[in-house]
């Protein structure tokens, strides 16, 4: 923000926003110093981008995968079989989460790069606030629970975009309070069905 507001003051005739901190350094430090701060941006980028997509892949493959769909189909999470399963589907979804990035930088480019990481930054905000806070602070917060909200969290965040046009400092909130109603919602109903059953068996014995 600060960078942005002494560009514009600098540079005003600057054409793409998003170039001010490289324009800027351009402008005001010389080649050598230049090319460092130049450097920084791109290795800072570069490192940021590898972690992204390595743990993006991660989730989809470990947490997702083998965490909720094996065992919801009553199987084992660590035969060799479905962990080698999970590595491939990390892999797959690695590469298309770097592809789709690359796609709108070419072909369908934002008019502010910043708005495009703050959409992501929204989902990724909407899917995982929730159940991190109600995992550490509420003792009755179920996995269900948690892998619905962390679900619901990022497709309300879509919808509310996409159909309604709400500002994302308006969007990450609203569809992070969904996400929390979801997992107390299901959480609350789990206990209540595990309780109703140990009755039952209680009763039956």
């Amino acid at each position: 923000m600060i960078v942005s507001g002494i560009a514009r003051v600098l540079l005003p005739n600057l054409a793409e926003a998003d170039l001010s901190a490289i324009a800027l350094a351009v402008e005001v430090l010389p080649e050598v110093f230049a090319s460092l701060v130049l450097l920084g941006i791109f290795l800072a980028s570069m490192s940021s981008i590898d972690g992204i997509l390595h743990s993006a892949g991660s989730l989809i493959g470990n947490d997702i995968y083998l965490g909720l769909i094996i065992p919801t189909f009553g199987k084992n999470k660590n035969d060799k079989r479905h962990q080698k399963i999970a590595v491939i589907i990390s892999q797959i979804f690695v590469i298309v989460f770097a592809v789709i990035p690359v796609y709108f930088a070419v072909f369908n480019p934002p008019e502010l790069l910043a708005l495009f990481m703050y959409w992501g930054l929204g989902l990724m905000g909407s899917g995982t606030v929730a159940p991190l806070l109600f995992g550490v602070f509420w003792k009755r917060s179920t996995r269900l629970g948690a892998s619905l909200a962390s679900l619901i969290g990022p497709v309300s965040f879509l919808l509310f975009d996409i159909l309604l046009g709400i500002e994302t400092y308006i969007n990450l909130p609203l569809s992070t309070i969904v996400s929390s109603c979801v997992l107390v919602g299901v959480s609350l109903a789990k206990n209540k069905n595990s309780k109703e059953l140990l009755l039952q068996e209680s009763l039956d014995n």
